[in-house]
């Protein structure tokens, strides 16, 4: 899914694409803007698709709208992956990712989770595995209605899927879990974070959004191949320390990393 102000495809959503072609998916383009014709032309070397659509419903919206579309010709596919154009990068490698996601076997894997409103996947990168998986995440997103609060659309979309997969008996994870991440966490990582994060166990009681608060943990330690782009643009939370992400970065992805930020 891909919405820019200005409708342009920038060449990091383009390798984005290219990526996901790499890993072995057929991709379908669709985008809530309205991009030139020259970067719609170039959003088609590496898909089997490309979607218009108005700027409605944000991602969940757009992904029920082109999986309907997708499901016409297409009506039992074993993987269904969700990615959107929220995260930088990639800035480490992707199939490495995929590759430990599919070991998992069916279910609905994601990369990272956020326990804040209630445990769920966060849904920049979602990969459904296994027939009646895809199944029900069809269903799910069917079921999305348009808003104006995100929020709503996260309880509706993010966290509603969640807890519509689990309630189907689904496996539900994700790759950098909460606790899994939280549990390589060494003191010093926490001090930036506030004096309540001294406290035992705090990471529990005070849930933190590990692709803005672990951002740095999950790419040194993790090789986590993203970087939020809220977190590098607006940085909502006031964390020390984000300005130094292109330290973390090979110098031709910062390149295209800048170029996007420019043309957004």
């Amino acid at each position: 899914m891909h919405w820019s102000p200005a409708g342009g495809v920038s060449d990091m959503v383009l390798g984005q694409l290219a990526a996901w072609r790499a890993c072995g998916f057929d991709v379908v383009f669709v985008t809530n803007a309205a991009p030139p014709p020259q970067d719609w032309d170039k959003a088609g070397q590496d898909t089997v698709l490309r979607v218009a659509r108005d700027n409605v419903g944000r991602d969940f919206g757009a992904w029920r709208d082109a999986l309907a579309i997708v499901l016409r010709d297409r009506p039992s596919p074993r993987e269904l992956l969700l990615a959107n154009d929220s995260v930088l990068g990639p800035i480490r490698p992707i199939a490495p990712v995929i590759a430990a996601l599919r070991a998992g076997g069916d279910g609905l894997f994601g990369l990272t989770e956020n326990r804040g409103g209630g445990p769920h996947l966060q849904s920049y990168a979602l990969l459904a595995r296994g027939g009646a998986a895809v199944k029900d995440v069809a269903a799910h997103l069917a079921t999305c209605q348009p808003s104006r609060s995100k929020w709503r659309l996260v309880q509706k979309g993010e966290i509603g899927l969640a807890r519509h997969m689990l309630a189907r008996g689904h496996r539900v994870a994700a790759l950098f879990g909460y606790d899994r991440i939280t549990g390589a966490l060494r003191p010093e990582d926490l001090l930036p974070l506030g004096p309540r994060f001294a406290e035992p166990d705090a990471v529990d009681r005070y849930p933190l959004n590990p692709t803005h608060h672990l951002w740095r943990v999950l790419i040194e330690r993790f090789g986590f191949p993203f970087l939020k782009t809220e977190l590098v643009r607006r940085n909502p939370g006031r964390l020390p320390g984000v300005d130094a992400w292109p330290v973390l970065v090979d110098d031709p992805t910062r390149r295209l990393v800048d170029e996007h930020l420019g043309a957004i």
